[in-house]
């Protein structure tokens, strides 16, 4: 920054005695903040800029994934941490994942890996300690900083230097690394992730505190405003702790509703939808959920256990590895760990209120018949402790035995289903779920369902194949080895595959037809389209299959009877 000085002159020019000027700088006093990549650290932990001035601030995204520079007011950093941890996905990915708070004093939007974004803001008149952070989901307690805001007149601003250019040190960790998408911890070293975890079914009565996710339009960082299109809500738990200790126990913390959510045993996550597969990742698509492997076995369903109508997280730290959960719930100052303890979960709990004498803890009956405490006593399902300023609660909940496997399914009956021409007869799913395919008539069209068991729409559909009849598959026969489709054609006919532009061939064919690829596409209002391929095909029984076990079985597929011949032009008669 460059200083200037100033020299007012006042003499016996002016008849009435002297005179002042005051100068006012216009111009903003520049800071460049970048990001320290393949870590969660801003390239600066301290920004210092003059009180009450024009700011214009580049913040220069130059690692890999997405971030954001978000200023607080003056101690308010926990109250937009906790304003952040409880927007739903839909409404956090139109604004940049920037909470619509009083305390947020600026903003950038969201900036995608390689990329940067300048904004300007008025620096705060009074000078003192402002933090900033980044508040994309995860991000928020590790990637911080502080703006000091300092008067001119009392100091000078050193301007901060940079040796870093937008994408020089943009390093693809995750793909340099050994990374396998089934992490997994232990008893000596437990695994701990911030990451969007599965919800495997959850009560509504559970989400006190969370927001319900909603279609949304789509939002482009680049641009920083809407664009055209919509984006689904992502079906899974945004601010949530997923850690391991191994086969022993694995489970589900939430730091929005301040709470464990279900436990399981046997395994952990595979990642394989956000990282992709195989060492280093290599991920293709846009799926942020990973899912469960192993056995849930225990999964809460109300507000509880200690009922509250406000809750703030106030972050972890780690003893030994375990995560140690620091937050205020119903007037306590509590910290809880979860750990295994010889065969089954201790869950520890330490109270400190000056105020509180009691605390009341209340469980369902099958919690209850899992669960025995080191303090308190009960009536039915409700445990009262004792708090002399505090208390120490350990909760040991047995992991029940797995139950016998089901019996296998009866062998899959045809679905008896006929087009609106005629030629596709019946459809069987096999191999796959116990859903039946529904075959949508003239579902081919926009806004029309792309998936018996998604809500991904169509969007932009040629219009030579608008409100053709649509067999919808099941996304999840992805999990399924084996699974495919059997299908008749009760005369010769047209059959039209929809692949997923994310694997190179499409679904294989028996008897082997002639595919070809016509060059259009099909387009969803999510981030993923469809190639188009088209076969003559006689009459007969067939059967798709999926492109490889792990894949999607990511096809539609339809049936039109050959086109009918074009009608002869009339001869108009003239009077």
């Amino acid at each position: 920054m460059k200083w200037f000085a100033c020299l007012v002159l006042t003499g016996a020019v002016w008849a009435a005695g002297t005179a002042s000027a005051q100068f006012t700088i216009t111009t903003p006093h520049t800071v460049s903040l970048g990001v320290q990549p393949s870590q969660l650290k801003f390239e600066f932990d301290e920004l210092k800029v003059p009180a009450d001035r024009e700011i214009s601030l580049t913040f220069l995204n130059n690692g890999i994934m997405p971030h954001n520079f978000v200023l607080c007011d003056a101690g308010r950093i926990d109250a937009v941490v906790a304003a952040a941890g409880k927007m739903n996905p839909a409404s956090a990915a139109e604004r940049g994942w920037v909470p619509d708070s009083k305390d947020v004093l600026a903003h950038t939007p969201l900036v995608v890996g390689g990329s940067q974004k300048t904004i300007t803001f008025r620096s705060p008149k009074t000078p003192g300690a402002y933090p900033y952070l980044c508040c994309y989901p995860g991000h928020w307690f590790v990637m911080r900083g502080t703006l000091i805001v300092v008067d001119p007149a009392k100091g000078k601003i050193v301007p901060m230097t940079t040796n870093m250019k937008l994408g020089a040190s943009a390093t693809d960790s995750l793909a340099l690394s050994t990374v396998q998408p089934k992490p997994e911890g232990s008893l000596a070293r437990p695994f701990v992730i911030r990451t969007f975890m599965p919800d495997p079914g959850l009560a509504d009565a559970v989400f006190q505190f969370h927001q319900q996710g909603h279609l949304a339009s789509k939002y482009s960082p680049n641009a920083g405003k809407d664009v055209n299109g919509t984006v689904n809500p992502i079906h899974g738990l945004p601010a949530a702790f997923g850690v391991s200790h191994g086969e022993a126990l694995s489970y589900c913390w939430d730091s929005v509703e301040c709470k464990l959510l279900y436990a399981w045993v046997g395994g952990f996550l595979d990642m394989t939808p956000y990282w992709g597969a195989g060492s280093g990742g290599g991920r293709k698509g846009f799926g942020y959920v990973p899912e469960i492997t192993g056995r849930i076995v225990m999964q809460t369903s109300t507000a509880g256990p200690l009922a509250t109508e406000e809750v703030t997280f106030h972050g972890f730290r780690l003893d030994n590895g375990v995560p140690v959960f620091r937050y205020t719930r119903a007037g306590f100052e509590i910290e809880e760990r979860i750990e295994p303890a010889g065969g089954a979960m201790l869950q520890s709990f330490e109270l400190t209120s000056p105020s509180q004498k009691t605390a009341t803890f209340i469980f369902t009956h099958k919690e209850k018949a899992l669960l025995t405490s080191s303090a308190g006593s009960w009536d039915g399902t409700t445990l009262t402790v004792p708090v002399d300023d505090s208390a120490l609660l350990a909760l040991t909940w047995n992991i029940p035995e797995p139950l016998p496997p089901p019996p296998p399914p009866p062998p899959p009956k045809p679905v008896l289903v006929e087009s609106t021409d005629g030629v596709l007869k019946s459809v069987t799913r096999i191999g796959g779920g116990a859903d039946k395919p529904a075959l949508a008539k003239g579902g081919l069209k926009q806004g029309g369902l792309v998936y018996g068991d998604r809500e991904y729409q169509y969007a932009d559909v040629p219009e030579r194949l608008r409100g053709a009849d649509i067999v919808q598959t099941f996304n999840n026969d992805k999990k399924a080895a084996g699974a495919r489709y059997a299908f008749s054609l009760a005369k010769p006919g047209r059959v039209v595959l929809l692949n997923d532009t994310r694997h190179a061939q499409p679904p294989g064919l028996k008897p082997k037809g002639a595919f070809r690829k016509t060059g259009e596409t099909v387009t969803t209002n999510y981030n993923f389209s469809f190639d188009v391929y088209e076969a003559e095909l006689p009459a007969g029984d067939y059967t798709f299959n999926k492109q490889s076990d792990n894949s999607h079985f990511a096809f539609t597929a339809f049936a039109r009877w050959q086109d009918q011949p074009e009608k002869q032009p009339t001869k108009e008669t003239t009077k």
